[in-house]
């Protein structure tokens, strides 16, 4: 089987050597680049983002208005939360700690930072993304 390959290998050699070496032009590539910017099929990927900017603001917002109104245990006295049979229903007593919840300014610095911490890192990413999309 070696010997089958060596006398292939010795075939292609002199096959090879018989063929003079082709060099491209100097506009190979200038026309290369051409040739694929004038076709139509090839569009520029851009980012959009999986939820749209209006859906996240709204959302952030209901969360803080969540946590603003479980903090400071805001109470409404509106009619139709009175029709709400909220002792027939199972955790009603798993939820009593939420009016005794105290956090201490540690926690609350500690959160505030790592809110302000994640935001930054979100901006920093999508930067990044947009320079190495628009490339």
């Amino acid at each position: 089987m070696k010997a089958h390959d060596n006398q292939q290998d010795k075939l292609a050699k002199k096959i090879l050597e018989s063929v003079p070496l082709e060099s491209p032009s100097k506009e190979f590539t200038s026309n290369i680049l051409e040739q694929l910017n004038l076709e139509p099929g090839i569009t520029k990927i851009s980012y959009t983002p999986l939820i749209p900017k209006p859906i996240l603001i709204v959302g952030v917002a209901s969360v803080l208005l969540t946590v603003v109104f479980l903090y400071f245990n805001i109470e409404f006295k509106s009619s139709w939360f009175d029709k709400i049979p909220v002792n027939n229903i199972g955790f009603s007593n798993s939820l009593n700690f939420i009016p005794s919840m105290e956090s201490s300014t540690v926690f609350i610095y500690a959160s505030l930072l790592f809110f302000i911490i994640f935001l930054i890192q979100i901006t920093v990413i999508k930067n990044y993304h947009n320079r190495s999309l628009s490339v």
